[in-house]
């Protein structure tokens, strides 16, 4: 059974998900027709309305800015907290950045940036967890 707020819970981590395929895909500066259609392609598969659907495919019009890439970047890093999840992040951006077929310095950085943020989160999310059981208890 479903628990409330999990289906918004969830389609927030997809569309948090679809805005750091957008981010990848403008990391060169250019977000090329193919990786357009991936993006909506992705999109279409969320269960979204109409209207949210074409607003979240508006986002692609524009680069994001440093500011919004790192705000979600944070926001993915909280949810994505197994290492199984993590990895389909990755794989995804991967999918996206190969579409175009070229895969440019820009767009490897980012996918780095993304791993390590990843990756890094998913460190510190269980040392915090662990801290407490371990070191927090005074024993």
């Amino acid at each position: 059974m479903t628990k409330p707020g999990e289906h918004l819970s969830e389609l927030s981590t997809y569309i948090l998900l679809v805005r750091v395929l957008i981010a990848a895909a403008w990391a060169d500066k250019v977000l090329e027709d193919r990786e357009r259609e991936f993006i909506k392609s992705v999109v279409s598969r969320i269960r979204l309305s109409e209207a949210r659907r074409e607003l979240l495919l508006f986002e692609t019009e524009t680069p994001p800015t440093q500011e919004d890439i790192d705000a979600v970047l944070e926001e993915l890093c909280h949810r994505a907290r197994t290492e199984e999840m993590r990895d389909a992040i990755i794989a995804l951006v991967d999918m996206m950045i190969a579409t175009d077929k070229r895969t440019r310095e820009e767009e490897i950085d980012f996918r780095e940036k993304l791993k390590g943020t990843l990756r890094n989160n998913g460190k510190r999310f269980y040392e915090t967890i662990l801290s407490g059981w371990i070191g927090g208890s005074g024993s």
